[in-house]
């Protein structure tokens, strides 16, 4: 088995819908070895984004670019949460399209709790996202 690569951060900030949100993206430590598939993760409520945090770690030692973001009523904005964040996941993916180590090709989504109702209703509304994983998925 192949030794799992070493991770770094970023910490970004992204517009949705007038609102400002921030999260931090993980990268394997060796970026300059091509573009990687990615992975948005999504918290539940009542939680934060670095509560993903050790998921994120995971993916990215394997060479897969996650970023997980607080959802709006969490972390440092001032934003409400209504219900349903999905266009948030969406702005994430868009964000992570973008950068230049991935393969805006290959994203997927990754929810727990309210956040995998989130990257359920996400991948219904853009059947471009690649995969999708959830846990403790409310009914």
């Amino acid at each position: 088995m192949a030794s799992a690569m070493r991770t770094r951060t970023k910490d970004v900030s992204f517009s949705s819908s007038a609102e400002q949100l921030t999260g931090r993206i993980f990268l394997p430590a060796h970026e300059n070895v091509g573009r990687h598939p990615a992975m948005v993760l999504v918290h539940g409520l009542g939680s934060g984004g670095n509560t993903m945090d050790q998921s994120a770690r995971k993916l990215a030692r394997h060479g897969i670019v996650a970023f997980r973001f607080d959802q709006r009523g969490h972390g440092p904005g001032t934003s409400v949460y209504d219900g349903d964040s999905s266009d948030d996941v969406l702005a994430a993916a868009a964000l992570l399209k973008g950068e230049r180590s991935v393969d805006a090709d290959w994203v997927g989504v990754l929810g727990h709790s309210s956040g995998a109702r989130a990257a359920i209703v996400a991948c219904t509304k853009d059947t471009r996202l690649r995969s999708l994983g959830s846990t403790s998925t409310p009914s």
